[in-house]
């Protein structure tokens, strides 16, 4: 009879046990359906319950995060649509002055790469970004002169925009650059026939008409 009884309860006790140590070996496989069923109210009873409610929370858990990654996958899929057919250079460099993203614009325009640093790209825009980090402001804008191939010189609207981390430092910086040379093309020519105009007036001599 004692041999019974010490058999029954150590079936009691083992029994609750083993059911946990599988559950938890399901649990930390990825399986967060697993549920148990308390044999008794005693103290197993109530440890059994609480893996049930751990379980839970954790499947709970899962589905939101599931769900915030799923959000933030397509506003990324939409902000890169918004980003393919704008007509400016855009992309993100990190604090080791690494381009974290480019649109099509930046890697057309400026030569840049996801992943590598934006100095190899260029070594004006790396200077501008780094002299924006060292005095930091709501919005950086400096035209930028870039030497082309065949001797040309492009003329860039640089927009700097910082996005702090932890301790009020600038982590990433977001670039955006709009190429002005033509602009600044008419400019100088408008310019010059200002001064064409002056000078004909003050010569007296008839200047055609616009």
């Amino acid at each position: 009879g004692a041999v019974w009884t010490g058999i029954r309860l150590a079936n009691k006790i083992v029994r609750p046990v083993t059911a946990l140590v599988h559950g938890t070996n399901r649990v930390s496989a990825g399986d967060l359906e697993i549920r148990l069923t308390p044999s008794d109210d005693d103290e197993l009873g109530v440890l059994t319950q609480a893996f049930n409610r751990m379980t839970t929370q954790l499947g709970t858990q899962r589905e939101l995060v599931e769900r915030k990654n799923k959000e933030l996958d397509e506003r990324r899929k939409q902000m890169e649509a918004v980003l393919t057919g704008v007509t400016a250079a855009v992309l993100s460099v990190d604090v080791k002055g690494e381009v974290k993203s480019a649109n099509r614009t930046a890697v057309d325009m400026l030569g840049v790469k996801v992943g590598s640093k934006l100095k190899g790209s260029s070594a004006e825009l790396a200077a501008e970004r780094e002299a924006f980090v060292a005095n930091p402001r709501p919005l950086g804008q400096r035209q930028v002169k870039l030497a082309g191939g065949e001797g040309e010189i492009k003329t860039l609207l640089v927009r700097m925009v910082p996005n702090y981390v932890e301790g009020g430092k600038v982590g990433s910086v977001v670039m955006t650059c709009d190429d002005i040379t033509p602009l600044m093309g008419a400019q100088r020519l408008a310019a010059w026939r200002d001064v064409a105009r002056r000078l004909a007036q003050e010569e007296g001599i008839p200047l055609p008409e616009d």
